[in-house]
């Protein structure tokens, strides 16, 4: 997925300029394309490559007939100059400014020829009804604001996001209170960007990082371009707490709307997670004991799929088993 867009970079010239080394049997541009295929193709640790050394993939990637060792691969990202990765990596992000495409969008608009500037409009709404045991919140928001009589009946739906959820209480046995808790969030790309240019949620037209700080992303969690619905109920008492959950995310949907996977993949073609889980706490005058765990299945984590459907093991996925337990001390209202 990523070589079209190396294809079209001044890699090498990068390299040269930012004075990284090499040698003549590795140049510098082919060491440091060894290194992103590896973290492309997922490998975590430098300690890990040697059972890929002779993945001919790989190597091609690379532009070598083998890809180095572990021994070069350490040296080459441990003990570099200090002052080569400040100045790789401006000139790193300034030529993806100039050249990336953000989701779907451009910075200038193809409708109105207009520069497009970053922007965000958001509205939120919350109802509180106590004697019922009820509230509702909800979120809705756009990125392109050219709000007209045109647009709100063809394209009502054009590059919004929201989300909406409630709390519902009512008594239950033993003096205890049952809790409902269900909410969705919506971030994927509406069906309008057929018609009009829209970028991938939280990413920007002119920052190549978009709306992060120090990587994460400012706004909901599951990040651009995905879904989420949850549902939790629990059962409440002034001493304790237990409750069950679950939920499901759809990551990067967005990405994977713009490349033409194959049909036989079938709905193993998304990147989805899975993820129930147990809660309870205890409250004492000494604070609050809680616990948590959940079973987190991400099923074709970033759509690495080379087979059919269903998994027929040659799919990654990843099965995360979680338990959580926090002591906040005088913490019972």
């Amino acid at each position: 997925l990523f070589l079209p867009t190396l294809a079209t970079l001044p890699f090498d010239r990068l390299i040269r300029t930012a004075g990284l080394p090499g040698s003549q049997m590795v140049p510098a541009a082919h060491a440091v394309r060894s290194l992103l295929a590896l973290k492309l193709f997922g490998n975590a640790r430098h300690s890990h490559v040697m059972s890929y050394v002779l993945d001919e993939g790989l190597a091609l990637f690379a532009g070598l007939n083998v890809i180095p060792k572990r021994s070069f691969l350490t040296e080459y990202s441990c003990r570099l100059e200090p002052s080569c990765y400040p100045e790789w990596m401006r000139r790193w992000f300034d030529v993806l400014a100039r050249t990336a495409d953000t989701g779907n969008a451009t910075p200038q608009d193809a409708a109105t020829k207009l520069t497009r500037k970053d922007q965000l409009f958001s509205l939120f709404a919350r109802w509180v009804a106590p004697a019922d045991g009820l509230e509702v919140y909800a979120e809705w928001a756009r990125t392109q604001l050219r709000f007209n009589l045109h647009d709100l009946l063809v394209r009502p739906n054009h590059t919004q996001a929201y989300t909406l959820g409630l709390q519902w209480r009512r008594p239950a046995w033993f003096g205890g209170i049952i809790r409902l808790q269900p909410e969705i969030t919506q971030m994927e790309q509406s069906a309008t960007f057929r018609d009009l240019p829209q970028e991938s949620w939280y990413m920007s037209t002119r920052v190549i990082q978009g709306y992060t700080n120090r990587g994460e992303v400012l706004g909901a969690s599951i990040g651009p371009g995905a879904s989420s619905q949850w549902l939790a109920i629990d059962y409440l008492k002034p001493s304790s707490r237990f409750g069950v959950y679950g939920g499901r995310i759809r990551w990067n949907e967005d990405v994977h709307s713009t490349f033409p996977f194959p049909g036989y993949q079938g709905y193993c073609r998304h990147d989805v997670s899975l993820y129930p889980g147990v809660r309870l706490a205890s409250l004492s005058r000494l604070g609050t004991l809680t616990a948590d765990v959940s079973f987190q299945d991400r099923e074709n984590f970033l759509f690495e799929n080379d087979g059919g459907c269903p998994n027929v093991g040659v799919r990654r996925d990843i099965r995360n088993r979680t338990l959580s337990i926090t002591f906040s001390p005088f913490s019972i209202r």
